[in-house]
């Protein structure tokens, strides 16, 4: 009700054209959509490089700069919460719209990245197509709770919300922070590697929830993808059939 409100107070004007009514009018949002391109693939690069791998596949909307890094940037630090609607929608029309076509996006990403690195479940006995349960569930990659009182906003959560909403699938907030003060960013990839694979646990009260379930883990950006795969390592290892991710942003080195 406060976005819709606010909607009217104090529109937004698009991020493309200029246009005023909203953070994409129509016309602008369809472009971008059919302007998306398959970006090199984050999934492929950390098999080859010999890190063991917790989600099965990953989508992502665009690299980030452009119309769609501003509007995510807005949102997170400037907390204009209805372009995170607004971005949702995006994801809800161009990303993979069932199981079936996130299935195929993993054998993909799966062939094309080295056969000798593999998902770590899968020397754990990884379970087959035929063992997918009809639980799917969206959540996120949680924010430390020093960033939402500083920005007045979760962002990763009011995408998540959204895009849940559009696609209607029920969305819980699995995972929680350990620590819940921002940590300093770390200098190189091995630092960040450690920090991150320290950062997430599975909400005890939402373990029933993750087991056997099929999970779309959405954040705003995958930069090094440590942050996705250690939140998506504590839902496999809680019992997650399958992990997929989904980010608005992609860094692009």
């Amino acid at each position: 009700m406060l976005d819709t409100l606010l909607g009217w107070l104090a529109p937004y004007s698009c991020y493309s054209c200029g246009r005023l009514g909203q953070g994409l009018c129509h016309k602008c949002k369809n472009n971008i959509i059919n302007q998306l391109q398959q970006l090199p693939c984050p999934f492929v690069e950390t098999r080859q490089a010999g890190v063991s791998v917790y989600y099965d596949a990953i989508w992502t909307a665009a690299p980030r700069q452009g119309v769609l890094a501003d509007m995510v940037d807005d949102v997170k630090f400037a907390a204009k919460r209805g372009l995170a609607k607004e971005l949702a929608d995006v994801l809800a029309v161009a990303a993979p719209k069932s199981m079936q076509e996130w299935r195929r996006l993993a054998r993909a990403q799966s062939y094309r990245a080295a056969r000798r690195y593999t998902l770590q479940s899968s020397s754990e006995g990884a379970r087959s197509d035929n063992s997918v349960t009809d639980d799917v569930i969206v959540t996120w990659v949680p924010t430390a709770l020093s960033h939402v009182r500083q920005r007045g906003v979760d962002h990763a959560k009011l995408l998540a919300r959204w895009y849940a909403r559009y696609v209607d699938l029920p969305s819980r907030q699995l995972l929680v922070r350990r620590h819940q003060l921002a940590q300093k960013t770390a200098e190189s990839r091995q630092q960040r590697a450690r920090q991150a694979d320290t950062a997430y646990a599975v909400a005890p009260h939402q373990k029933d929830y993750v087991s056997g379930s099929q999970i779309i883990l959405i954040d705003d950006i995958i930069t090094t993808g440590y942050t996705i795969n250690a939140a998506a390592r504590q839902l496999r290892e809680a019992g997650a059939a399958h992990v997929y991710v989904l980010t608005v942003l992609q860094q692009i080195n």
